[in-house]
């Protein structure tokens, strides 16, 4: 049975890892997808669209809330700081992976990648455009 030290530290990484993960995760995905949410009320449609990345953003409040109160501010502040790290290391990436010559065609106009028929750019160069709003929003 683990002594209280080593479940201690399990929680720790287990949160920070739930942090860090959603983080990321809602930085590149969170607003590629709009949901419906549209209701009725006393006889009124009240339109709502929400973005994906607001349903599990309330999780990282809370992961970062559970490190302050068990481990400390100065704990929760390193992983927060981590996470604009990851984030950092995230947008490089997805920089990185743009810069180098893949197997789209390429507009020699704009020497960007050329647009389908529906004049749309390839998912991964939209899902890089997306994701850098985000991070700077």
């Amino acid at each position: 049975m683990p002594n209280y030290a080593q479940r201690r530290q399990r929680v720790f990484l287990i949160l920070s890892g739930v942090f860090l993960g959603t983080l990321s995760l809602l930085n590149i995905l969170g607003i590629s997808r709009f949901l419906d949410l549209s209701f009725s009320a006393f006889g009124f449609n009240i339109p709502m669209a929400v973005a994906v990345g607001v349903l599990p953003y309330p999780v990282t409040f809370i992961c970062t809330d559970l490190i302050s109160e068990l481990y400390g501010r100065k704990r929760a502040n390193e992983v927060v700081l981590m996470g604009l790290v990851l984030n950092a290391w995230i947008m490089f990436l997805l920089w990185i992976g743009g810069e180098l010559p893949g197997f789209e065609p390429i507009d020699p106009n704009t020497g960007s990648p050329a647009l389908d028929a529906a004049g749309r750019s390839p998912v991964f160069f939209e899902m890089r455009t997306l994701a850098f709003g985000a991070v700077t929003a």
